[in-house]
């Protein structure tokens, strides 16, 4: 995967850079030997948090797929079954509001993060 390695975008010490929204939506985190399925808790421009059964390690370059997007990045902080991951590039405020408005209509029809994952797999949408 040609983006692993990308120059991340700098913050100082823990502040957060930018305002994070809460969501609840299926990922795919992929380093540069596994895929890792997750749940998107948390993203804002700069970054994202993600919870799963395993996570990579501390450091690690990652690629984040998630509702048709593609993000690369690396592995900021790691706990047992959560991870923070800071974006090489930061997202436009379409594609935050975007994870957003999906968030909305799962919680409206009353999905969880494994409900939409599969969806997704069956080639259904969230369209209005």
């Amino acid at each position: 995967m040609s983006g692993f390695g990308r120059k991340r975008i700098g913050r100082s010490g823990n502040q957060r850079a930018c305002e994070r929204a809460d969501v609840a939506l299926p990922a795919n985190l992929h380093t540069s030997v596994h895929r890792h399925p997750v749940d998107l808790t948390d993203v804002s421009a700069t970054g994202a948090q993600v919870i799963s059964e395993r996570v990579p390690a501390l450091g690690s370059f990652v690629q984040l797929q998630v509702r048709g997007s593609t993000v690369f990045g690396t592995v900021a902080w790691a706990r047992q079954g959560s991870c923070g991951i800071e974006f090489d590039k930061a997202l436009d405020p379409a594609t935050v509001e975007m994870f957003r408005t999906a968030d909305r209509k799962a919680a409206r029809l009353g999905l969880s993060p494994d409900d939409l994952r599969a969806l997704d797999h069956w080639g259904g949408n969230l369209a209005d």
